[in-house]
């Protein structure tokens, strides 16, 4: 829903006194930090313009063959690698993560303290969905519904 001056509800909030405030309402040092940043904004100057002009500034260094620009890339390629170098945990792919994740869930199928505690939270994630579906009946059709529309990508995929 659209108030005045193009401000949605979302934007507005409720103060103690009541009165409702909105960010047209308060001063412009108050809105911004940068308020050299909101002129921009409000000049019309779209918020992908510098990462385009820039984009566009490298590209053509590049082209032309650069050489400074050149020695400065590889600078900072030097530079990453080392630091990753010296911190390997802090870059670790995620799937290196999902993996190390996986290999210590696994350590545990066997230990029965986990067991039990995982079996706890299964429970309760299954006394949720069935108290929803005591709440809204519709859910279980909903529900069906979904499984089958599913099941029959996944079958026609499968062709």
């Amino acid at each position: 829903m659209v108030y005045e001056a193009g401000v949605t509800r979302s934007l507005c909030y409720t103060a103690p006194s009541l009165k409702v405030l909105c960010p047209q309402d308060a001063p412009q040092d108050a809105r911004s930090q940068k308020p050299e940043l909101a002129r921009l904004k409000e000049d019309g100057v779209n918020r992908n313009r510098f990462p385009s002009e820039l984009g566009l500034v490298r590209a053509k260094l590049e082209a032309a063959g650069d050489k400074q620009l050149a020695a400065l890339i590889a600078e900072t390629a030097r530079l990453q690698a080392a630091l990753e170098a010296c911190f390997p945990e802090a870059f670790e792919s995620v799937d290196a993560a999902i993996e190390k994740r996986n290999a210590v869930r696994k350590s545990l199928n066997n230990d029965p303290e986990f067991q039990a505690r995982n079996r706890a939270v299964v429970d309760a994630g299954k006394a949720i969905k069935d108290y929803e579906h005591q709440a809204s009946p519709g859910l279980t059709q909903l529900e069906a519904a979904s499984k089958a529309y599913i099941d029959s990508l996944k079958s026609s995929d499968a062709n």
